[in-house]
């Protein structure tokens, strides 16, 4: 069998049907699903039976709810294919020719991984828009110095954190390795997490400059709603990416715009999670937070190794007031800055 396409489930009866018809309607027959049930309403667990049983190349694993990470990883160890997709059950493939293509790029070039553009949509509340990874012409390959712009991408930008953006071969998945360790953490970013030994591994990258996916934005997703505990998940998987910015011996200028970008996504946690905390009338748990990482090591030399050029002067000044201990001073930043950034938009 050459591809295994796994499905997360979770209680998205309402898109189901049409990630499974995008899968069907392929042109590549070669594939089973891998639908992973992670706890999911009974309803909605029945549907995916019923899947198993209506056709032949689907499988069913039904499983207790431990999120998104741990669904996929469950995955990985369940399939059988030579080249995995993975397809979030609220979103679809573009093109009933993804698998096509991806299988004829591997067949000509023997790559052990395969990255492709992608279709952003909001389902009417956002115009749909194509986003592209790379400025290169359809199935360019990076091999062995040249790996290095997909590592640069991976760690400066964020249009290469997504799992679904990649086919990675079998063997270059880190299947047997335990990721229970990390599960309390990983609550965000997940894909991330998994990505640097997929392209670490890969000892040769393609590219597939068609859109293959389609990524259904929703405003009550995950990346959406911000909580503390994301803070928690960038500080495990920025420890983790610390050994492959060692590994893949970048040069400084990288490294710095990677510890620049941690800066930034750490601080739009910190400044999100304020503004839902007024809301609901609760900062007395943001300021507890705040006092919580301003003595976490990670948060306080969060700024060493960063091109201080890149790095607003906004969150530079959050960070120092939280170190200080000025909480109060860091809320009226943060609601200075975001009166006058919605007053701009409003012109």
């Amino acid at each position: 069998m050459f591809f295994s396409i796994l499905i997360p489930v979770y209680n998205t009866i309402e898109y189901l049907p049409e990630c499974m018809d995008s899968v069907f309607s392929q042109t590549f027959k070669d594939f089973e699903i891998v639908l992973i049930d992670d706890g999911s309403s009974e309803k909605c667990a029945k549907l995916c039976d019923e899947y198993e049983k209506s056709h032949g190349c689907v499988r069913v694993i039904h499983k207790q709810n431990e999120g998104l990470m741990m669904t996929r990883r469950r995955g990985f160890k369940e399939a059988k294919g030579d080249y995995f997709i993975c397809l979030d059950s609220d979103d679809k493939l573009y093109d009933n020719r993804a698998l096509e293509k991806i299988h004829s790029l591997i067949q000509s070039s023997g790559c052990d991984l395969v990255i492709y553009n992608y279709v952003y949509g909001a389902g009417g509340r956002r115009k749909e828009r194509v986003r592209t990874v790379f400025d290169y012409p359809d199935r360019h390959l990076f091999r062995d110095e040249s790996k290095k712009e997909v590592y640069e991408k991976l760690l400066t930008t964020n249009y290469m954190n997504n799992i679904w953006i990649k086919c990675p071969s079998r063997h270059i998945v880190d299947i047997d390795t335990d990721y229970s360790e990390w599960k309390k953490y990983i609550c965000r970013a997940e894909d991330l997490f998994q990505s640097y030994p997929m392209l670490n591994n890969a000892e040769c990258i393609g590219y597939i400059k068609d859109p293959l996916y389609y990524y259904r934005w929703a405003p009550d997703s995950i990346s959406n709603n911000y909580k503390f505990s994301f803070f928690y998940s960038f500080k495990c998987i920025f420890n983790r990416e610390d050994g492959y910015l060692e590994k893949w011996d970048l040069s400084n200028e990288i490294s710095k715009k990677a510890k620049s970008r941690r800066v930034v996504r750490v601080s739009e946690i910190i400044c999100k999670c304020y503004h839902a905390c007024k809301r609901k009338g609760e900062l007395s748990e943001w300021k507890a937070f705040a006092d919580k990482i301003r003595k976490d090591p990670f948060y306080i030399n969060i700024m060493d190794g960063t091109d201080k050029k890149q790095v607003l002067l906004y969150y530079k000044l959050i960070h120092f007031f939280i170190i200080k201990g000025r909480k109060r001073t860091a809320m009226k930043l943060i609601d200075t800055i975001s009166f006058f950034s919605a007053k701009r938009h409003k012109r």
